[in-house]
Formats: structure tokens, C-alpha cells, sequence
């Protein structure tokens, strides 16, 4: 049959037109007369119109079908409708109004297209070509995860995971400002409330002490945080997480005041967590993915919805929630049983995985140079465990583990195991448990022993098929893990810690210890000192000009450890503990051995001896006096006044003045505040809120004329007896200096360090002091961080009072209104300054007051002369060059009316003699030179050096 050019429909009409006018009607009339097409049209493009039709039997063409391959949608319903699913060789066009599942039923096919095809995908890759920027590789991720409703439930949960998540997430401090304790209490308070009134009951459990692995870990952690705390400044402030060193003390003071459950390990929380998720069959609450293969159901704090809603006559609080059946629909035919030994070959605490590389060899897990390589090892662990049963997989790995490792391999793999499949169960009892449930989970709980067995060799099939997803590019096993990487697997670091690290461990220290601690009445780093007589030093926003702010509480930190580490044991020998404490020396990290003398009272007998011993110790070591008269003061106040004495008297850099000291103090007014009137931190809500109030306030005490002359009250009396009013009228005072300036806003190279440093030994010596106390069976009670610190406030405080030549006159005038709160701060300034006069302690204006002291050489006959000195210490060339910077900056920002036009460098020899290479002394001196040349052309200022005749 003949077709027609006018069935060529690619061909437009003035072709078609050509062809007839020349005589040409039929396909089959040009085919035989290339040249003719030439004249006409694009040859490629004609002859492709102008292959013959092919004939084809159904019978051939539904053979062709059933070749084709198909792959799942993960939906049954439109696989029903697909016949199957989305068939290979053919077009399957998505079409639909916006928002109705096109883009995740695509995801979901990224996804199934690497599946086995057993699974119901093609065992293979997918290329995904996004024209309108639509990829998302978490809504692939909200896959594995289903829509929960968090409500009437139990809910365990990482405290360590929570706390951290909480103040990166949802507190509205500034890290820089060092710790907005009441921000943090706040935040903590809320979450919890959410929880509650959902009908959800947390059980929180916390990180003890870390395992020997984590310790180069923790290191690099450290030096990260050094580096970030020395660079900080308010521009980058917003990227930078400095967690604040009270942190975990007002976490556990807030659970504390609500009655929530928590227990504290001994050392990492993880599995204990997912231990008590299993039993009692709830959720588990982190950040961590270890939890994937623990086989619990998990929440991920970031899937959690800010607010919780109304759902019938309760509320719930939507999130998204994992579950360990994906990840067994994965991988069809593995066990759950499997998954702990899934987690020891693919890296665990407490063995070093490298001495599996012999199996891991068998299984082709090769050094790999792509990016996939941990994905590689996962799908060959998991597809070959799900070809076994535990004891016939546990056979095959260990058959190549070496002779003298394999004992010791065995049995912590079978500890391990049964750690994944029970509980420990002394942690049931702190979590409010009754003995009937305990002793019910003992009756069940069954102990996996390994049975040895003859094997002849490893059972790699199935794996093939993965072959062509990943590349091996040699020969040679490389463990990923990089923790371990540094050991020799022949040594005794092949199993890291006891057989039970908790319960081992827990049964060498006294009982009554290791009750407060599960309690969360002791530190988290008190199990280090005593384990591995290390303490990390936390890391703060600090000047590091000077020395590190833990300098100050080197007497409390030696005490600490002293009655941690003497033991009945050890007490008569003559050798002192040396403890490794990890620091700051400027802006480098440093360890400082420290001996650390025997204690009169051994760790065992801490917990039994009467209380006069116990107080003895800490009023010594704390230097609280009798003096101080402290049953004058409420109870929950007693301990942080004797910190603000303890840190006043002591002689270390910079000098803390009245100054500092009129800062703290009126800062502990706000937690009365608070506690009257709600935490209010908005100006603009307080306003909408109080703006009538306020009004009325200041009008009727104006008229009154209230008299705030301080009488003989007592501090306990008038705290309780502080009116709403009175906090109401004082709140704005409070809440101007709570937000950031404007001039730092726009100058913040203006942010001063030196500020923070001051607070920052502050809280080390409240840090510390609380912990002894702690240690010694609470004395004195613990204090409400949330009530009295917040960085933000003092920080802004500071640079409002140093403008003022009356500090206690321009507090009365702000708080005129308010004359119980008033009292307070009048009593307690009179009575701490009366101690410190009692002690025979200087207490100095101002900051060039301390500079007096620490120069008595320094002639100074006017205040006003003082005021325009400024002086630096140096020892070090280095010093001068980071001086020299530092100065570049004030010289930019100083005013016309405070001008620096003169720099004294005394002695400059000094600093040049100290570089060990003559020949650099010339180069260096010069260079120095220079840059002050380049200064005092710049800024006309006069610059003077000395320079001594032996240099």
C-alpha cells in the first residue's frame, strides 16, 4: 500500500506543496531519489519518517512485556493500578493537581529503585533530574518515618540530646554573653509542661562519665571550642555554640522542682535509654542515630512540632516517629536479635573493630575511595546477617578473630548482646518502678550464652548483587572508624572497657556515692576524676589575655578531687594522685598534671560521717566564715552569697571591683521579679500587658511619697513580702538592659571580653562550690541558677554603671517604685561590703584601682590621670604583636574627646632578647618598628620604646 507525503504531518504544508508541484504524491516516489530530498528537506530528519511501518504478532509483543521488570511504588493501591508497578522499557506519566503526592511518590521511587528485587525494586541507581529546584533529601529521609502523635504515653528520653538540643534550638540567649541561666530554666520548664499536659510521662536519662575512646574525641572537641571562644565575637555569635559551663546544673535543677524521673549512668546513656524504651514499649526522645538500629520506636527532637495542639479534650504534639520494622522490611529475613551484633561490626564503644578485618575481608567490605563507603558496609553487613540466626552468625564471625583475641572478643560480644536484649535493672528503681514490675523483668529475662560450632566457611551469597553498585578500587581493609585508628589491635585496647562498664564499675565505689550520683546529685565529670583522673575544664567566652577563669577555683578543683580519689585502699600509701586537668594557657590548649594531696576523710567514710566533719570541709575550702552570719539570709540564697565572698577575696586577674560586685547583686532582684509576675523578657508584650498597671503605680506612689530608708528588715521577710507592684515598677528597668544595644548591634568589634571574663570566674567558683557541696551532702541548699544569673543582664549592666559616679544613688532613683526590692538590694550591698571590710579585703572602685595593686611602683596622684592609663603586661613577643592588633582596633573606634596620643613600650629589649635566634633579633626588631611607625603616622601619635644597651 501507498502512504501518502500528506501523512508526514512533521512536514509542514510548503513542503508538502513542493513535493506536489513537482510531481511527487507518495512516499514511496522520493524514496529510491535521495537527491531529491535534498533539494527539499533535512535528509536525518526524512528518513526517519520514512521507515516502513514494522509489523509485530501480540503474541511477540506481550512476550516483550513480560521481560520488562517493574518497580514498586511502595504504594499496593497504585501498584494495583500499574499492574505491578512502574514498568522499565516504557513512559509512566505522573499528572496532578499541586500538592497531591507527584514529587514524594518520585522520592519514594529513589528510594525503591535500590531495593533487591525481591523487595520489589531493580537493585540499581537512580538519576533524578530536577528543573525546578524541588529535590529534598528530607522528604526521602520522611520515608523511613510515620506521622505520630505524641500524647498518653511514656516517653524515654536522652537528656544529654534534650538538654543540648534545647539551648541551641530554643533558647534566645547569647552564648557570648556566657550564660542566660533563667532563659535556660525557662525553656526547659516549658518543653516539660508541653509533655505533661499531653498526658505524656518523661523518664530522663542522662550521660555519666565518658568510655577511654571518647577521650581523643573529647580533646578535639575542646581544642574546636577553644578556637571558636577565642574568635567570637557579636557578628559570629549566631553560628558559634558555646554551651554555657551551668548548663547541665539548671537541666537537672528544673526536673528537680517538676518531680520528673531521671537517672544518671554511670557512664554513656544509649543503651540504657533504649533498654527501658523495649520494656516498657514507648518512644524514645533524641538527636542520635544510634537509636536506628537499637530496635525502638524513635523520635527525632528536630521532627517535634513548637507547639502542642487541642485533640479532643486533651492536647498531643505531632511529630514523625521511626520504627525498626523499615528498617527490617529493608533487609527481608533479618531478625531483630541481630541487630546488636549488626552494631559491633559496624563500630561500637567497646570493641575495636579491627579485629573483624579478616571477616570484613570475606564479606569484599574493601578500602574504598567514594563517598558511598559506610553505605557499602551497611548493606553487606545487614545483607549477609539476614541469611543467619545470632549464634550461627556469632560462629562465623569470630572462626577469624586470632587465638589470643578470641576469648576475650567472645565474651564481650555475648555482655554486649545481652545488654541490647535486657535491662540492667538498678536503674528501675530511681525511675519510680515498684520492686512487683522489677522482679518481673528479672523473672524474664533470658541470658544469651554463644555456643561454638564447626564451620566450614562464610555464606557470601546474595552479596553479588551488590557488586555493581559500588566501585573497589584495591585490595586493602580500611576500619572507618577514626576514633581507634591509632591503636595496635594486639594490644589490650582490643576490648576498651569491663565486661559491665555500669555495674562493674558502680560496685568499686561506696554505695552511698553511687546512689547520689544515679540520683543526678553529683556532676557528670566526677566519674572521669575518678576513673581516669582527668577533668576537661569546659570552655568559656573569656579574655584571653589573661589566664584561664578556672584559675580561681584551683582550691576548690583540688579539694573535689582530693576526697574523690583517697580511698581506703589508697589512703596509706605515700604516692599522691597526679590528676590531668585539660585547660587553657592564652588561646592554646594545655594540661596541667596537678598532685593532688591525700584527704583526711577517705570516699567511703565521706557518706557516713556526721555533718559537723562535712561542713568543716566545705566552709574551709570555701572560706566561709562565721562572720558571715548567713542564717540571716534565705536559705536558697546562703551558698550563692558565700560564692560572690569567696570570689571577692580572692587575688587573681582581673581584679573584681564594686563594680562587679553592685552588677551581681542587683541582678538577683530579677528572679524575685519573675516569680511575681511571670518570666517576662518582651518589652513590647510587657507593655500590652501592664502599661495600665504601670501608670497607675507611678502615679499613686508618687503621691505617697514612699519612704525607702533602709531599717532593720530581714531579707527572708521582705523577699516574701515584695508586692506585684513593686515588680511591676521595677521590670522596665530590668528589661532595657536584657536586649542588646544598638552600638553593639553596629560597632561589635565593641564587644569587651574582659567583661565576661570576671563572670565567667564567677560561675567557675559557683561551679565548683555547688559540686563540693554536692559532695559533702548538701550543707548549704542548692541554688536556683535560673534565679539569679543571667550574662546578658550583667554584661549590659556593666557598661550602664561604669558611667555613673554613684552606683547605689542611680539604682535608688530606677527603683524608686518599687522599695521592698529596693531594701534588698541595699541590705545585702551593705552586709557583703561589712564582711569584706570584717576580712580586711580592698575592695577597689574600679578597674584602675586593681591596677594600683598589681603596680605599686606606679606613682598616681589624680584619679583623673589614672583613669587615662592603660596598661597591658606582656612576656612574650607574640604578646605584642596581638597588642599591636588589638590597639589597631581601639584607634579606630575611639572618640575625639578620649584619644590615645602616646605609647610606651618598656622594654622592648626585654621582649627582642627573648628570641633564641640572633639573627631574627634584627629582623623582628625592625619589623616591630615598622608597624609602630605606620601607627604613629597614621594616628599622630607619639610612640616611645626602651631599649636596654646589652640588645
Amino acid at each position: 500500500m501507498l502512504r501518502p507525503l500528506a501523512s508526514l504531518h512533521n512536514f509542514s504544508e510548503e513542503i508538502i506543496d513542493n513535493f506536489h508541484k513537482n510531481g511527487y504524491f507518495f512516499v514511496e516516489d522520493i524514496d529510491n531519489s535521495p537527491e531529491i530530498i535534498e533539494r527539499f528537506v533535512n535528509v536525518k530528519v526524512m528518513k526517519n519518517f520514512m521507515i516502513p511501518p514494522l509489523t509485530l504478532l501480540a503474541l511477540d509483543h506481550w512476550q516483550a512485556e513480560l521481560e520488562y521488570q517493574k518497580l514498586s511504588s511502595s504504594s499496593k493501591l497504585l501498584d494495583k493500578i500499574l499492574d505491578g508497578g512502574f514498568q522499565c522499557g516504557t513512559i509512566t506519566e505522573l499528572c496532578g493537581a499541586q500538592g497531591s503526592g507527584k514529587t514524594q511518590i518520585c522520592f519514594q521511587a529513589c528510594l525503591h529503585v535500590q531495593l533487591s528485587r525481591e523487595l520489589g525494586g531493580l537493585n540499581g541507581r537512580a538519576l533524578y533530574i530536577d528543573t525546578r529546584n524541588a529535590f529534598s533529601l528530607q522528604r526521602i529521609n520522611d520515608y523511613y518515618f510515620d506521622a505520630y502523635e505524641l500524647a498518653n504515653t511514656k516517653l524515654v528520653i536522652d537528656g544529654a540530646s534534650l538538654n543540648a538540643q534545647l539551648y541551641c534550638n530554643k533558647t534566645y540567649g547569647d552564648s557570648i554573653f556566657s550564660g542566660d541561666y533563667d532563659q535556660i530554666a525557662h525553656c526547659v520548664t516549658r518543653f516539660f509542661e508541653d509533655l505533661l499536659r499531653c498526658n505524656v510521662e518523661p523518664l530522663v536519662i542522662i550521660d555519666g562519665g565518658w568510655e577511654s575512646k571518647k577521650y581523643h574525641t573529647l580533646i578535639g572537641r575542646f581544642k574546636d571550642r577553644l578556637n571558636s571562644a577565642s574568635i567570637i565575637n557579636f557578628n559570629n555569635n549566631h553560628r558559634t555554640f558555646l554551651f554555657p559551663m551551668l548548663l547541665h546544673d539548671v537541666f537537672v535543677d528544673v526536673m528537680n522542682k517538676m518531680e520528673i524521673k531521671y537517672y544518671m549512668c554511670t557512664f554513656e546513656a544509649d543503651e540504657s535509654a533504649a533498654a527501658i524504651a523495649r520494656v516498657l514499649n514507648c518512644p524514645v526522645l533524641s538527636y542520635d542515630s544510634d537509636f536506628y538500629i537499637y530496635g525502638v520506636m524513635y523520635i527525632p527532637f528536630n521532627t517535634l512540632d513548637r507547639y502542642i495542639v487541642r485533640y479532643g479534650k486533651g492536647y498531643i504534639k505531632r511529630c514523625k516517629i521511626y520504627r525498626i520494622e523499615k528498617l527490617l522490611n529493608k533487609f527481608k529475613g533479618l531478625d531483630i536479635t541481630l541487630l546488636p551484633l549488626a552494631s559491633i561490626l559496624l563500630g561500637n564503644d567497646y570493641i575495636n573493630s579491627k579485629v573483624f578485618n579478616k571477616f570484613f575481608s570475606e564479606l569484599r567490605i574493601l578500602k574504598q575511595r567514594v563517598t558511598n563507603y559506610q553505605q557499602l558496609k551497611i548493606d553487606r553487613i545487614f545483607n549477609w546477617l539476614k541469611h543467619h540466626t545470632l549464634n550461627d552468625a556469632m560462629n562465623k564471625i569470630v572462626k577469624h578473630v586470632s587465638k589470643n583475641q578470641y576469648q576475650r572478643v567472645v565474651e564481650k560480644m555475648e555482655t554486649i548482646i545481652n545488654t541490647y536484649l535486657n535491662i540492667s535493672t538498678h536503674m528501675l528503681a530511681p525511675l519510680g518502678f515498684d520492686q512487683q514490675f522489677i522482679e518481673n523483668i528479672v523473672k524474664n529475662t533470658s541470658i544469651y550464652k554463644f555456643e561454638k560450632q564447626e564451620v566450614k566457611e562464610l555464606d557470601i551469597h546474595n552479596l553479588n548483587s551488590l557488586n555493581n553498585k559500588y566501585t573497589e578500587e584495591d585490595n586493602t581493609y580500611e576500619d572507618d572508624n577514626t576514633e581507634t585508628n591509632h591503636e595496635d589491635i594486639n594490644n589490650d585496647a582490643t576490648c576498651k572497657l569491663p565486661i559491665i562498664p555500669d555495674e562493674t564499675f558502680a560496685d568499686s565505689l561506696p554505695e552511698w556515692f553511687m546512689k547520689d550520683h544515679s540520683n543526678g546529685k553529683f556532676p557528670l565529670y566526677f566519674i572521669n576524676i575518678i576513673s581516669h583522673h582527668v577533668y576537661i575544664l569546659p570552655v568559656q567566652i573569656e579574655s584571653m589575655y589573661y589566664p584561664s577563669a578556672h584559675e580561681i577555683s584551683m582550691p576548690i578543683i583540688t579539694k573535689i578531687c582530693s576526697l574523690l580519689t583517697t580511698m581506703n585502699s589508697n589512703v596509706n600509701q605515700k604516692e599522691n594522685v597526679v590528676m590531668k586537668l585539660i585547660t587553657r594557657e592564652n588561646d592554646e590548649m594545655t594540661k596541667v598534671h596537678l598532685n593532688i594531696p591525700k584527704s583526711s576523710v577517705t570516699l567511703e567514710n565521706l557518706g557516713v560521717v556526721n555533718e559537723e566533719v562535712r561542713k568543716k570541709i566545705i566552709d574551709e575550702t570555701a572560706e566561709i566564715e562565721e562572720i558571715y552570719h548567713l542564717e540571716e539570709v534565705p536559705s536558697s540564697w546562703k551558698l550563692y552569697i558565700a560564692v560572690i565572698l569567696y570570689w571577692m577575696k580572692q587575688n587573681s586577674e582581673p581584679q573584681r571591683t564594686q563594680l562587679h560586685l553592685d552588677c551581681l547583686l542587683v541582678s538577683m532582684l530579677l528572679g524575685i521579679i519573675d516569680k511575681k509576675v511571670g518570666f517576662q523578657r518582651s518589652k513590647d508584650k510587657f507593655q500590652r500587658k501592664f502599661a495600665d498597671n504601670l501608670v497607675h503605680i507611678q502615679e499613686t506612689r508618687r503621691l505617697k511619697k514612699l519612704s525607702t530608708e533602709v531599717g532593720s528588715s530581714i531579707l527572708a521577710n521582705l523577699i516574701n513580702e515584695t508586692s506585684k507592684e513593686d515588680c511591676i515598677a521595677s521590670l522596665p528597668f530590668f528589661l532595657e538592659h536584657l536586649q542588646i544595644g544598638k552600638d553593639l548591634r553596629m560597632y561589635p568589634d565593641k564587644f569587651d571580653s574582659d567583661i565576661v571574663h570576671v563572670f565567667s570566674q564567677f560561675q567557675s567558683c559557683l561551679r565548683h562550690i555547688m559540686h563540693l557541696n554536692a559532695l559533702v551532702g548538701c550543707i548549704y541548699e542548692t541554688p536556683s541558677i535560673g534565679d539569679f544569673f543571667n550574662g546578658t543582664l550583667l554584661y549590659h549592666f556593666y557598661n550602664n554603671f561604669k558611667t555613673r559616679n554613684d552606683i547605689e544613688a542611680y539604682v535608688s532613683t530606677r527603683l524608686k517604685n518599687a522599695p521592698n526590692l529596693l531594701k534588698i538590694f541595699q541590705i545585702l550591698r551593705k552586709k557583703i561590703i561589712d564582711i569584706l571590710n570584717s576580712c580586711e579585703v580592698k575592695i577597689y572602685e574600679d578597674l584602675i584601682e586593681g591596677y594600683k595593686k598589681l603596680y605599686p611602683r606606679l606613682k598616681i596622684s589624680n584619679d583623673l590621670m589614672a583613669q587615662n592609663i592603660q596598661i597591658a603586661t606582656l612576656g612574650k613577643l607574640e604578646e605584642l604583636s596581638t597588642t599591636i592588633e588589638k590597639l589597631k582596633n581601639t584607634l579606630v573606634n575611639q572618640t575625639k574627646n578620649n584619644l590615645i596620643r602616646l605609647i610606651i613600650i618598656d622594654s622592648l629589649s626585654f621582649l627582642i632578647m627573648s628570641v633564641e635566634e640572633p639573627s631574627l633579633r634584627v629582623r623582628l626588631y625592625l619589623n616591630i618598628l615598622d608597624e609602630l611607625q605606620k601607627l604613629a603616622s597614621k594616628y599622630n601619635i607619639a610612640v616611645i620604646t626602651k631599649l636596654n644597651n646589652y640588645a
